[in-house]
């Protein structure tokens, strides 16, 4: 499905948010290896969301 411009800005809002706080405590090689699983758990997020709003 197309996602709107809000929902858009929206998911980039939640990874530059979730990158500013853990990106300052997390060496680089942890973070390279957690952002994946951040990302998937943010899809299967959004795909709940429109699911239940269909």
């Amino acid at each position: 499905m197309k996602a709107s411009n809000s929902e858009l800005f929206m998911m980039i809002y939640q990874v530059k948010s979730w990158m500013r706080t853990t990106y300052s405590w997390v060496s680089e090689i942890v973070l390279i290896d957690v952002f994946p699983s951040f990302v998937t758990e943010l899809t299967v997020s959004r795909a709940k969301t429109e699911h239940l709003t269909i």
